[in-house]
């Protein structure tokens, strides 16, 4: 299973692989949180400059959280970043978009996007 991991430091790197020992449980915050969705990872997690996004590979055991927005498990693989470029280019997330906007927001076509899904809830 591939899901995404969110962070706003450096913990993980490109390639590594992280494991805990015992079964991972939603309960008690054990193990590593990996979201079923990117707009879930950037939403739960939140919109700020430095919040990196990660796409991993679940190699362990699983929880799934009762919502079914994460699980918790105790191996994965850390497969690649998110990159700014991807955010702003997602067709069915305008969470991600946001977020490309807030780590640059000087990016050509962002004032029009941002005017497609701002003006119309204003009126």
């Amino acid at each position: 299973m591939i899901g995404y991991v969110a962070t706003n430091d450096d913990r993980y790197v490109v390639g590594e692989t992280y494991k805990v020992k015992g079964l991972p449980k939603v309960e008690s915050e054990y193990g590593y949180m990996v979201y079923c969705s990117l707009a879930l990872a950037i939403m739960m997690y939140g919109m700020v400059k430095e919040t990196r996004i990660y796409e991993a590979e679940i190699l362990g055991a699983t929880e799934k959280e009762s919502f079914g927005r994460y699980v918790r498990t105790n191996k994965m693989k850390v497969i690649r970043e998110i990159t700014t470029d991807e955010l702003f280019e997602s067709d069915d997330d305008e969470y991600a978009k946001v977020l490309a906007y807030i780590r640059e927001p000087e990016r050509p076509g962002m004032i029009e996007y941002l005017n497609t899904i701002v003006r119309p809830t204003m009126s």
